[in-house]
């Protein structure tokens, strides 16, 4: 596995200035290790949220919480953003 050098962190920040220059509502580097991946996240999507089979980055076109889960243990470092919420009114 690649560890993260120092001019990765940079890279990283640089990335990090970008996605907030592109309107996101907040972005951040994380450790992925902290993401929640359970099983509870993926049917409170589909129970609670309007938006549910409406985007590409929801349920059920997300990735299943496994798969999710041998992703991010892929990676030292990530960055989280919100971009916005979805809008379910016609």
């Amino acid at each position: 596995m690649k560890k993260i050098s120092k001019t990765g962190s940079k890279d990283l920040h640089g990335f990090l200035g970008k996605i907030l220059e592109r309107g996101v509502r907040e972005a951040k580097i994380i450790d992925p290790k902290t993401v929640e991946t359970g099983t509870w996240v993926r049917w409170k999507c589909q129970f609670g949220c309007g938006g549910y089979n409406s985007s590409l980055m929801c349920p059920p076109y997300s990735p299943a919480p496994e798969e999710t889960r041998r992703v991010l243990k892929s990676y030292k470092k990530a960055i989280l953003f919100e971009s916005g919420g979805i809008d379910t009114k016609e």
